[in-house]
């Protein structure tokens, strides 16, 4: 009973931002929860949407494991499954870093406007869509762009230049570079904020004790921003299957395809190019269960590692 008025009291105390809450929840239900119904498609075999209604198409949809059968079967998929750990698993090993030691430089910098002005211009490219980023680099790293004469200057053979996008060999390279060049600057303000919170008593302590800026920097700044760094590396974790749909869907080419498909390309190709639905979903779904497991692992490692995780 005590708890049931402690509720009650609760609900009437906190009713405005309880209503505040609803529409989030019911946008939450109605676009995160209710689609989630359409997993069962990964358990059906001839679905007819082109002859039938969904509806009336899902219910003569026979079920079975084919679909999943043919993933684990197949080496196409297995390529695809490849391509999308090694350029994710390379972008969080080679660009998670950077934004924080972006950070620690930023933070150095005493001047307020000039430090202003470098986070403006590294923010920037976050807002610029993959295909104008894609568009740029695309012309800088042409047989006749801006590279290429540059290595000619620095006594490459004219011959040897190549169109950077087309070559299967530098492909993971400008996925890496356009990525990093898009996302480190946006991504080094949470270690701002983060090291702008830690308390200057610290620093002028270690200043008497003889301490330089590295050893304050290994000692005191990334120590305090430890819980940060876990969590935001738990969050990126959560995204190891999601190699970057947008960027390489903008950068790809028939060239390039063996090192390109990912697992976002596929499904879109498979569902939406070809109408393949139930194996698209398949492969959604297998997706989206081995991305919870990298969560769960992430976390309990985190957990052993700093003593605390997201979750």
């Amino acid at each position: 009973m005590k708890n049931q008025h402690a509720l009650k009291f609760r609900l009437k105390k906190h009713w405005s931002t309880l209503l505040l809450l609803l529409p989030a929840v019911v946008l939450g239900v109605v676009f995160s929860y209710v689609p989630m119904v359409g997993i069962l498609m990964a358990f059906k075999t001839n679905l007819n949407l082109y002859i039938y209604e969904p509806f009336t198409a899902f219910l003569n949809a026979e079920w079975t494991l084919e679909n999943f059968q043919i993933i684990f079967a197949g080496e196409e998929f297995l390529g695809v499954l490849w391509n999308t750990l090694y350029i994710s698993v390379l972008k969080i090993v080679v660009l998670f870093p950077l934004p924080i030691i972006v950070s620690l430089l930023l933070t150095e910098v005493k001047n307020i406007r000039a430090s202003r002005m470098y986070q403006s211009l590294m923010y920037l490219p976050h807002f610029l869509s993959w295909s104008i980023i894609t568009g740029i680099f695309m012309s800088v790293f042409a047989t006749d762009g801006l590279v290429n004469n540059v290595l000619i200057l620095f006594g490459m053979d004219a011959s040897e230049a190549v169109n950077w996008y087309t070559d299967p060999s530098k492909f993971v390279f400008l996925v890496l570079f356009t990525d990093g060049w898009k996302g480190i600057g946006w991504s080094s303000i949470v270690y701002i904020a983060a090291i702008n919170a830690i308390s200057p008593e610290y620093y002028e302590a270690s200043r008497l004790d003889g301490a330089g800026k590295l050893s304050q920097i290994w000692y005191i700044t990334l120590p305090l921003i430890k819980n940060v760094i876990v969590t935001m590396l738990i969050m990126r974790i959560c995204y190891i299957m999601d190699a970057g749909f947008d960027q390489i869907y903008t950068m790809h080419n028939a060239a390039t395809r063996p090192v390109w498909q990912i697992i976002g390309t596929y499904i879109y190709e498979k569902g939406l190019q070809q109408g393949n639905y139930s194996f698209s979903t398949a492969v959604g779904l297998f997706n989206s269960v081995v991305a919870l497991i990298m969560i769960l692992v992430g976390n309990f490692v985190a957990k052993k590692i700093s003593g605390k995780g997201v979750i």
